[in-house]
């Protein structure tokens, strides 16, 4: 069915869990984060192909994924998202021969209680030769977001956020801007704990040393998503740039 890589569903975080200790030392209650997946799905197109089937747990919400073509995040009009244990994303223009879609799932889910939520929140705003942005019909929470403009990721480095101003842009940017927020838990940090590293390459280098949760690593490279097994592969604490 060309699928490329299909990653464990079901990762669960890294979250430390909350402690509640008296000044004897003595644990007076635990509270451990809410429950978090992960899936990543990748497709070698077949030519003018629209429907890739994913599988998820049954309980996946619609439109909590990322949707990418040739490592460019895709708007959510380019494609329809349809939820169960065995979803699809529909393209709205069909892919080229051997375009590589990778769609990324996410669930979030209260424990005990079993509630799931959004993972994230997505908005998008069209900018023309802006130097900034201010967030307009919702709350930006900095340190909670992915910024892309026209569909690649912009680096914490190409920007700043002062209160709901996102500010400092290099370049005056025009296109359409996406602010992906992930949504907190209720330990109030981002569900899934996410962690962001920004590096350098070095010529001639391949091996890079990452900590993170097995199966749930991305890899952007100047902005686009990496293709796994053909632009990297990844092992315990390390990936390897092909």
């Amino acid at each position: 069915d060309g699928i490329r890589d299909v990653a464990v569903t079901g990762v669960q975080t890294c979250a430390l869990p909350i402690l509640t200790i008296d000044t004897y030392g003595r644990v007076l209650g635990f509270e451990a984060p809410d429950g978090f997946g992960y899936t990543m799905q990748q497709f070698s197109a077949t030519s003018g192909q629209t429907v890739f089937t994913v599988t998820r747990d049954s309980t996946y919400l619609i439109n909590n994924c990322w949707v990418f073509q040739n490592g460019s995040l895709l708007d959510e009009t380019d494609y329809t998202d349809t939820g169960g244990s065995t979803g699809t994303v529909t393209l709205d223009v069909g892919a080229n021969l051997f375009d590589i879609i990778t769609i990324v799932s996410f669930r979030s889910i209260t424990l005990p209680a079993g509630t799931v939520y959004n993972s994230f929140t997505r908005n998008t705003v069209d900018l023309v030769n802006a130097s900034s942005y201010t967030a307009s019909g919702f709350t930006l929470v900095n340190g909670y977001e992915l910024l892309f403009i026209n569909g690649t990721l912009i680096s914490d480095l190409d920007y700043d956020i002062v209160g709901q101003a996102i500010t400092n842009f290099p370049n005056l940017l025009t296109g359409k801007l996406t602010v992906l927020q992930w949504t907190p838990n209720n330990l109030q940090v981002p569900n899934g704990t996410p962690v962001n590293l920004l590096r350098n390459t070095v010529a001639g280098q391949d091996l890079y040393e990452f900590s993170y949760v097995a199966n749930a690593l991305n890899i952007y490279q100047n902005g686009i998503l990496l293709d796994y097994d053909t632009d990297y592969t990844a092992g315990f604490g390390e990936y390897t740039l092909a």
